[in-house]
């Protein structure tokens, strides 16, 4: 455990990515159906990303939102992951134990697709988009 959650990535100069040790959410919209949040097809920084869905957008709750709210062990820097940081953390599935299901991803394509992450066993990750 650490700052909240689990370590999942750490890059060449030491800054890390944390997951949540569960999911925040269950059967939540990804939001502001029809509306193009331009800049969201970015799929490497769920940080922004979520930045810009939050400016963006006034529906709430929304997957964006709770991630932005998120206060975990005194720690606030949550956001909702990009396409390929989702797809990292669905594939240490077996490490993470996050469970097979739909996960929303800070990624989207246009302004009826958003980004999820398909996790269909513990060791499968796959990218799909859906209609928001």
């Amino acid at each position: 455990m650490f700052q909240g959650g689990i370590v999942y990535f750490i890059d060449s100069v030491g800054n890390g990515l944390i997951s949540p040790l569960a999911s925040q959410s269950t059967g939540i919209q990804w939001g502001c159906n029809g509306i193009n949040i331009s800049g969201t097809d970015d799929f490497y920084d769920g940080e922004e990303n979520t930045g810009l869905i939050i400016a963006n957008c006034a529906d709430r709750p929304i997957a964006a939102s709770i991630c932005d709210e998120l206060s975990l062990n005194d720690y606030n820097d949550w956001f909702l992951p990009a396409m390929y940081q989702m797809t990292y953390v669905c594939s240490l599935n077996s490490i993470l134990n996050i469970g097979a299901g739909y996960y929303w991803t800070s990624s989207s394509s246009g302004s009826e697709l958003s980004a999820i992450c398909c996790l269909h066993s513990s060791a499968e990750a796959n990218m799909c988009l859906i209609s928001g």
